[in-house]
């Protein structure tokens, strides 16, 4: 079966009017003019391909009120094939979506032999066109389409040079003054979402579709978008130049975390081809695995095109361009799955972002943010880094110096210490330090319970059986942390940072359906947030956020502590405000000349009888 087309290209002599133009004069009949309006309002564009004189032929069209319905006319007395060929180029779309009408049966061939798949008809065909499912469409009475593919002639005629040399491809492009907007809450983009995925074809690099049945289509969508879980992200792209705005343009969906980073959907429409936006985006996203399906125009993983004609921008609700200008000050992030996928929300704000979170190696999960095994890094323990290194932590393993913090005139400091709710500690010898050690399949239980064939059993390696063996001698259980050393280990940590910084500790939420009523974990959760809330009460730039407030309803929460990714995007959302207003802060201070030091964003978000044991 033929595809649906998306391009008519009309001869104009006995097929478009009856009559040559050149000769006898035409009869300008109605029918073809309607035809071509209709078309327009479902979407599908019309172009020319006739040997004549330009000027007379626009003039005609003009009278009959159509002429600017048609895109990219080729109106003179050269072949055709290669005239069609090139109409099809400009206007980024498949032959096979496309087709010819002539009453010549030679023009026919040659548009044929030039394009393979166009689709070919004779005058005759005319009559059948609004009533032939190859040319249903969709409404687009707006004529949205039409005013895209207008720009896409005006951009043609400007790289041309309109008589003057013509431009290179990136000049052209970085004079274009192109850009870019990445838009995470996708509450009312759903349908353009289920549209790229299921017609985009030339730049859908993972080829994965949905229902044909439009209804299936967005239900499917609205689970994605709105239950899809921890480490998945999602956007689409938004792209204007100085041609116009092309609207919603494409859409990624990305799984990121400290083990894995690949794309699941990638697709763009071809109204953006030729400008690299596909391949900006995906270096934007830090390369990610991406397995490219089928035949595409371009491919981001090998294009080397610089794509420096890019701006990371945002719009206002008048639809005005706000650059997104990078600050200077430092955002540092330490935490676990949370801060894994609020990160992703929060990279545009500054030019100076660290994030340190947990990992797994050899089966071991490396709890990095448990509040012992940060109080190690930052006080610069030594001993203790070396004792943790012969049970297999690694350099990296250890929370990054707070150093550059000093030299910073401000700064937002992100922790969330959920790991000191439910992971054991061990106290490391010679020393009043603890840390958490969790080979495989072991996770909050007590390791020291196991022996080494238990070990092996359960999927560690024999190559860290060394390590298993040190900290079986060496480590002593000491259960789940207790108020006293939380504490303790809050305080070490907290005046490590420089006063002039702001930090944030995110509390476990305790507002999610609790699964196993008998285990206590909720009261535990309530627990250390409120001992930490306590801690908080000491440092004048330190608040706690209490996790809760992101969660609207029982359906966000997958487990205890790990939710929808509309979750994570409203925290990052959070952070991102608090970070931009601090900028307002400081540039207004800076504009008055006051010089009162560095103020504190603090507005606490919870009370005691928030975070009340119950």
């Amino acid at each position: 079966m033929s595809e649906a087309v998306r391009l008519l290209i009309w001869d104009m002599d006995e097929t478009f009017w009856k009559g040559t133009l050149a000769e006898e004069g035409i009869i300008a009949g109605s029918d073809s003019s309607e035809i071509v309006v209709s078309l327009t309002e479902r979407g599908i564009m019309n172009s020319i391909c006739s040997k004549n004189d330009f000027e007379s032929v626009k003039t005609q069209l003009e009278a009959m009120g159509v002429w600017d319905h048609f895109v990219f006319p080729s109106i003179d007395w050269s072949s055709k094939g290669k005239r069609v060929a090139e109409i099809i180029q400009k206007m980024q779309l498949r032959p096979e979506a496309v087709m010819f009408i002539d009453d010549n049966a030679t023009n026919r061939e040659e548009v044929r032999q030039a394009c393979p798949g166009i689709q070919v008809e004779d005058e005759h065909f005319i009559a059948q066109i609004l009533e032939s499912d190859l040319f249903k469409g969709k409404d687009d009475k707006e004529k949205t389409r039409l005013k895209q593919y207008k720009l896409q002639e005006q951009k043609y005629a400007d790289r041309e040079g309109n008589g003057d040399a013509a431009l290179d491809d990136y000049e052209f492009l970085r004079k274009s003054n192109i850009q870019v907007e990445i838009i995470y809450d996708l509450t009312d983009h759903k349908e353009r979402v289920a549209e790229l995925l299921n017609r985009t074809n030339q730049l859908n690099f993972t080829k994965k579709r949905l229902s044909e049945n439009k209804a299936e289509a967005l239900y499917d969508v609205e689970r994605m978008v709105e239950h899809t879980g921890t480490f998945n992200h999602m956007a689409v792209v938004r792209v204007r130049d100085n041609y116009g705005d092309y609207g919603i343009v494409g859409f990624f969906h990305v799984v990121q975390n400290a083990t894995d980073n690949f794309l699941v959907h990638f697709c763009f429409s071809c109204r953006t081809l030729g400008m690299h936006i596909e391949t900006w985006v995906y270096r934007y996203l830090g390369k990610p695995y991406l397995e490219v399906q089928g035949e595409v125009a371009n491919d981001p993983t090998t294009d080397t095109a610089p794509v420096d004609w890019v701006q990371l921008t945002s719009f206002d609700s008048d639809g005005e361009a706000v650059p997104l200008e990078q600050a200077d000050y430092p955002i540092l992030m330490g935490g676990g799955c949370d801060v894994d996928s609020i990160r992703h929300y929060v990279k545009d704000c500054s030019s100076d972002i660290t994030v340190f979170t947990n990992t797994v190696r050899h089966g071991f999960l490396i709890r990095r943010d448990h509040s012992s095994m940060v109080r190690i890094s930052v006080e610069g323990c030594e001993q203790e880094k070396t004792t943790l290194r012969q049970c297999g932590y690694q350099a990296e393993d250890f929370f990054p110096s707070l150093k550059p913090l000093e030299d910073a005139a401000w700064g937002l400091v992100v922790f969330s210490f959920w790991a000191d709710a439910g992971f054991q500690i061990y106290r490391l010898p010679d020393s009043e330090h603890t840390a958490t050690y969790c080979p495989p399949q072991v996770a909050y239980g007590n390791f020291q319970e196991f022996y080494e064939d238990d070990f092996l059993r359960m999927g560690g390696p024999r190559s860290e059986l060394r390590h298993y063996r040190f900290a079986k001698a060496n480590l002593r259980p000491l259960g789940v942390i207790d108020e006293e050393r939380h504490k303790e280990n809050l305080r070490a940590i907290l005046r490590k940072v420089p006063a002039h910084c702001d930090v944030v500790l995110f509390t476990l939420p305790s507002k999610v359906p609790d699964l196993y009523p008998d285990s206590g974990i909720l009261e535990r959760h309530n627990t250390v947030a409120f001992w930490q809330y306590e801690v908080s009460e000491e440092f004048p730039n330190v608040r706690c956020v209490n996790f809760d407030q992101f969660i609207q309803s029982p359906e966000d929460a997958h487990t205890y502590d790990h939710f929808g990714r509309v979750v994570y995007l409203r925290a990052g959302q959070y952070l991102k405000d608090l970070y931009q207003k601090k900028l307002r802060e400081l540039h207004e201070a800076s504009v008055s000349e006051q010089d009162e030091g560095p103020s504190s964003v603090k507005e606490k978000d919870v009370s005691p009888d928030d975070l009340a044991v119950q």
